[in-house]
């Protein structure tokens, strides 16, 4: 079994990803019109070279031309989240580095941070492809080829779907988590914070002052996790609330 810590791209995708886009969707099984795409969240990098999940700059690849405009994103809305990676709690950030051609087009895609999920990555990597960029420009006005530095995050729950979380997918998420993040504490995992915010916000089940929220959280956190654990069947989100000042 591959070990999602150090997987990297395979020699055969990298050669499907260059010679046909579409071929190297269709590898992985992954429609252009797939609706798993929303929760797939693209950001574009900053001019500075971007850090990496581990806190490392990457090696810089600065174009051998003075950009005075940089690239600027036209399609990037093709990101689809595999359904099952989404099912078995595949979450993380994909980090991609490539050229943006003089037509807007992407080659030479590489990944520089592994969401620690084959699948993530090789679906990121896939359609960065299709992406379509404003090339960047150079002091005259024309059109130059640039790197560019993109993360695609990939994140299961949202708002609207965190109460209605069943136990049983908590606890795929949780598997997930331990085994490829095995050195990270539980509170890194994206629901955790999800969870707290929207507490905060207001939106949650308890009538506690925000002190006591952030003071009992922690702790409310790890028990509504043993709870799922015990009682599959039931809601994430009754768990917690059951945990925390002001239970109803």
């Amino acid at each position: 079994m591959t070990n999602p810590k150090t997987m990297m791209p395979s020699t055969l995708m990298t050669r499907s990803l260059r010679a046909s886009p579409a071929k190297a969707l269709a590898l992985a099984g992954i429609s252009r019109a797939t609706g798993l795409i929303a929760l797939a969240v693209l950001t574009m990098a900053s001019p500075c070279p971007a850090r990496t999940a581990e806190g490392t700059a990457p090696p810089s690849s600065a174009p051998s031309v003075a950009i005075k405009q940089p690239p600027r994103p036209l399609a990037t809305g093709f990101r689809p989240y595999p359904a099952e990676a989404m099912r078995d709690g595949h979450q993380g950030l994909v980090r991609l580095r490539f050229t943006i051609k003089v037509n807007g087009q992407t080659d030479d895609i590489e990944l520089i941070t592994s969401s620690r999920s084959p699948a993530l990555d090789r679906a990121a990597m896939q359609a960065a492809t299709v992406w379509r960029f404003k090339p960047a420009m150079d002091a005259n006005g024309q059109p130059v080829a640039s790197k560019a530095v993109q993360d695609v995050v990939y994140r299961k729950d949202s708002e609207d779907s965190l109460p209605s979380k069943k136990c049983s997918e908590l606890n795929t998420d949780l598997a997930w988590f331990k085994t490829a993040y095995a050195e990270l504490p539980l509170s890194k995992m994206p629901v955790y914070d999800l969870s707290i915010t929207l507490l905060l916000d207001g939106s949650g089940p308890t009538s506690g002052t925000e002190a006591e929220i952030k003071a009992e959280y922690p702790q409310a956190f790890e028990r509504a996790l043993a709870r799922c654990a015990a009682q599959p069947d039931g809601l994430y989100w009754d768990a917690l609330k059951r945990e925390l000042p002001g239970k109803r």
